[in-house]
């Protein structure tokens, strides 16, 4: 419980439709589509960065799942794109390992491949750690991740989620 109240505060309001258990929210088609078009908004110093196939598998072992479950790569949106103790490039494997420090793997599994429709993270500033270091990530390190999107403009998956550190 310790580390949920460092990851969330102690002061934060609880939005409608938050799941206490989760710290996550589903949300209408108009919110998911008004987030899912924010994402690729770079204003503000903020980079993409795709998650390396490497650590995709390294994603797919922690949450024990079975490889190529997650069917494409996954983008983040931040302002830092490096561990500022260790170098490794921030990524998508930074947000999974930081989740698990407070989810069961199954939950995660579950949001990621769509089984509660659209989903946001509603928490505004998460903390988020290094997957190699273990250090937290600064305030402007990875902010959001997403599935990537395909030349057409579509995600490459059926995966509709926005997760927000």
């Amino acid at each position: 419980m310790e580390l949920l109240r460092k990851a969330v505060g102690d002061s934060w309001l609880k939005p409608a439709g938050y799941d206490a258990a989760n710290m996550t929210r589903a949300v209408s088609e108009e919110e998911w589509k008004s987030m899912d078009a924010a994402f690729n908004d770079l204003t503000g110093g903020y980079m993409l960065i795709e998650t390396s196939k490497e650590d995709m598998t390294k994603i797919e072992k922690l949450l024990n799942v079975k490889p190529g479950f997650l069917g494409t790569s996954v983008m983040i949106k931040t302002r830092e794109r490096c561990c500022q103790k260790c170098g490794r490039e921030n990524n998508f494997l930074d947000v999974v390992s930081t989740g698990l420090r407070i989810h069961k793997a199954e939950f995660l599994t579950d949001v990621l491949s769509g089984k509660y429709g659209p989903i946001l993270n509603t928490h505004q500033t998460q903390l988020c750690f290094c997957f190699d270091c273990g250090e937290e990530l600064p305030e402007q390190a990875a902010k959001y991740s997403s599935p990537k999107v395909n030349e057409s403009g579509k995600h490459s998956s059926e995966y509709r989620w926005v997760w927000r550190f």
